[in-house]
């Protein structure tokens, strides 16, 4: 198994191959902890024929629909290209909302939620325009703070 290839799929799979710690220092991650992380996510990576079986797998998920499609809150979405047909949106919290088909939808609500189509379902993540900021969580008159791991530094 080669450096690169597994850095190739961990890469496809959205995972980092380097971090920095809090000295500016640049760390790599390593093999064992990519492959770990990998065989969590059903993507094996001991073998270079588990690698190229991962990468093939890893195209096919993100090919279909029913891969997670980021959104964000009153931006419009073209839904002329999925469907033809009757859509529902399945909000976070179980209630549906009935979406013209074939025409723009713009989601108004943040969360997890699922758009029926006709034949297939598309997770939607639709996110805020902005996060509010540390200093704009914090209280009067105290300071902002927080707790932060890098994942790979645990390992």
């Amino acid at each position: 198994m080669s450096r690169e290839a597994l850095h190739r799929l961990a890469v496809a799979a959205g995972l980092q191959t380097t971090w920095e710690d809090v000295y500016g220092r640049r760390h790599e991650v390593r093999p064992e902890t990519l492959q770990a992380v990998l065989a969590a996510m059903t993507l094996p990576a001991e073998t270079p024929g588990d690698i190229d079986d991962s990468l093939f797998a890893l195209a096919s998920r993100q090919g279909r629909a029913g891969a997670l499609t980021v959104l964000t809150v009153n931006e419009p979405f073209d839904l002329a290209a999925l469907t033809a047909g009757p859509a529902k949106l399945r909000l976070e919290d179980g209630t549906t909302r009935e979406v013209v088909s074939g025409a723009t939808f713009t989601p108004d609500v943040a969360g997890y939620h699922q758009l029926e189509l006709n034949d297939r379902v598309l997770r939607l993540a639709v996110c805020p325009k902005t996060a509010r900021s540390a200093g704009e969580r914090a209280r009067p008159g105290q300071r902002p703070w927080g707790v932060a791991a890098q994942v790979y530094s645990l390992s």
